[in-house]
Formats: C-alpha cells, sequence, structure tokens
C-alpha cells in the first residue's frame, strides 16, 4: 500500500461487491445487466460515506469504514465499533481505523473535536444529562421514569447512567 495503489478485497458477506484500501466500492458480478467493474456512487451520511448494497432483491446501506475494516482487518465484535483515528469521517484506510468501544469511541471524539458537540442531532445536552445521572443516583427515579421526563428511549438513560454513552467529561 505504500507505492499508493488501490487494493481490492470482497465485501464480507456479499459476493457481488469489492471494498478498496480507500473506502470505495465497486460491483464484482453481474447483475440485472449491471456490468462488473462500476464503482458504487457513495452518500453522506452526517459526514460519513455509506454505500447501497443489493443481494438478490435485497438492499441495505452499510458504512464505508465498516466495510474496509472488515475486508483488510477482519469482523467487528459485537458491541465494538470502528474508530477513525485521525477524526476524519471520510478517511476509511485500514491504517486510520482501529476497533473501540462506544465509550472509547465518544472519548476520542471529545478529544479530537474538543468542547464541540460529538452528536449535532442529538436530542440531549451535557447539562440535562448531569441533571439525569442526579436524579437517577438519588433513587428517586428509575430509568423508565427520566425517560418519559426527557422524551427518550429507557435505554438511553441506561446508557448514559452505565457511562456507555455521554462519557463524563
Amino acid at each position: 500500500m505504500s507505492d499508493g495503489s488501490e487494493l481490492w478485497r470482497p465485501v464480507l458477506g456479499n459476493s457481488h461487491y469489492a471494498v478498496s484500501n480507500t473506502g470505495r466500492v465497486k460491483r464484482i458480478t453481474e447483475a440485472n445487466g449491471r456490468k462488473p467493474g462500476k464503482i458504487r456512487r457513495p452518500f453522506d451520511n452526517n459526514g460519513y460515506v455509506r454505500y447501497l448494497l443489493f443481494t438478490g432483491k435485497r438492499r441495505y446501506s452499510r458504512m464505508a469504514h465498516a466495510l474496509v475494516y472488515e475486508a483488510f482487518v477482519g469482523p467487528i465484535p459485537s458491541g465494538f465499533e470502528i474508530n477513525h483515528r485521525n477524526g476524519i469521517k471520510t478517511d476509511n484506510r485500514p491504517e486510520n481505523l482501529e476497533l473501540v468501544t462506544p465509550s472509547q469511541n465518544v472519548t476520542h471524539a471529545f478529544r479530537v473535536l474538543g468542547r464541540k458537540q460529538v452528536k449535532p442531532n442529538a436530542k440531549l445536552t451535557w447539562a440535562v444529562v448531569k441533571t439525569i445521572r442526579q436524579q437517577y443516583a438519588s433513587g428517586e427515579w428509575s430509568s423508565v421514569a427520566l425517560a418519559k421526563e426527557h422524551s427518550v428511549d429507557h435505554s438511553t438513560i441506561r446508557r448514559i447512567v452505565t457511562d456507555v454513552t455521554w462519557v463524563k467529561k
């Protein structure tokens, strides 16, 4: 890879496509009149690169960084995520990707992005999260009651109070 050449490997679980070490995806089989070799057009998903893929009549989308990681490193174990080491969501080279827990991923994002909000579409703010933790710690509020109070799913509350998401600063 040091000479800058693009390497291609099959997409894990879909024999119709290959993914490159740069994060591009192409069809490698002929199907429904589509010729092999055509590069798929990605779409933006909150700054990340995502591809729409087909297998038979079923269509689904996958993040480019997950496809690259699986093809060039290996399967992503349950409960883990892929982190972009340099913080650039579109840099999907295998050497820029690492396996992390959700908590490590959020911590890394804050380290790279500073105090900017990591999820711009988040319903909660740090102030609300702090309140939720205090209310839950008091023992007077259940996760279900807090979820209703803040209009989120109770699993969101559980992840907050167990430091899976919204990791303490």
